[in-house]
């Protein structure tokens, strides 16, 4: 729950939507969101409308078109083991762990879906760096109209990542 409780102290007026697939995750999220909302109030500071669920990021609960912006640190394989990766099309835990080479293009593909067309935009962070490049030249996430706008050098815990910036574009 750190990157949205980061864009809400730049963004109080914006609306967030957080999630993960494991829920011991998104309790701890929400945990984090109230503390940090207590926090600014406490401060006099603005508190932005934030909600934290347990959900699928490759079948995301949204509408085609209806999300401005998407911010999200990838699974990369370093801190996160693939094995702990998890697409769930059924019941928690129907689908063995599939390797972040078949998760990168997936997620990508339900980004650009719900990205608005023209102004959505996404920024995600990756330490395998060469997994986004495949999945960012995979003929369907190409063809939901995602475009890479610019990737920066971050080091997080010491480790050099990359900041991939997505914009979607006219087409898709």
């Amino acid at each position: 729950g750190t990157l949205p409780i980061e864009a809400a102290t730049a963004f109080p007026g914006a609306t967030f939507l957080a999630g993960d697939v494991d829920g011991e995750v998104v309790e701890a999220a929400r945990a984090n969101m109230a503390h940090a909302r207590n926090v600014c109030q406490g401060q006099g500071m603005p508190w932005p409308l934030m909600e934290v669920h347990e959900w699928d990021a490759s079948q995301l609960p949204m509408e085609a078109g209806s999300v401005d912006v998407v911010l999200s640190d990838l699974p990369w394989g370093v801190r996160e083991s693939p094995a702990g990766v998890r697409l769930l099309q059924g019941p928690k835990g129907s689908r063995s762990a599939p390797s972040l080479r078949k998760l990168y293009p997936t997620l990508l593909r339900e980004v650009g879906r719900v990205l608005k067309q023209g102004s959505g935009r996404a920024l995600l962070v990756s330490g395998a760096r060469k997994l986004m490049w495949e999945a960012l030249a995979d003929p369907q996430v190409l063809a939901t109209g995602l475009q890479l706008q610019s990737q920066r050098t971050l080091v997080i815990g010491g480790m050099h990542v990359l900041l991939f910036t997505l914009a979607k574009g006219q087409t898709g």
